[in-house]
């Protein structure tokens, strides 16, 4: 599935890199000031929402149960410029 999900996102490095957001207007504005808040973002899949809120000035966590997300994410985040730690976990544990 992560494939499948990242196949159609070519340059999402460089829009998130250049300050672009995965981030709907309305989740930003429910979220309101991120700057300097410790996030953990449960079910993070390939990372970029989470990649998005710490473009907000967060500091995030991204946890997924899958380890080709954490890797995709990791990848991602490294490709992006962006400081997110991704884990691998599953929720229930």
């Amino acid at each position: 599935m992560v494939e499948a999900h990242d196949s159609h996102r070519a340059n999402l490095p460089g829009f998130l890199r250049d300050g672009g957001s995965t981030l709907f207007p309305e989740e930003v504005g429910l979220l309101g000031d991120l700057e300097g808040k410790t996030l953990l973002h449960l079910q993070c899949n390939s990372g970029g929402d989470s990649i998005s809120l710490a473009g907000l000035g967060a500091r995030v966590t991204g946890v997924d149960i899958s380890d080709e997300a954490v890797v995709s994410a990791r990848k991602l985040a490294r490709q992006a410029g962006a400081q997110v730690r991704f884990e691998r976990a599953d929720l229930y544990d």
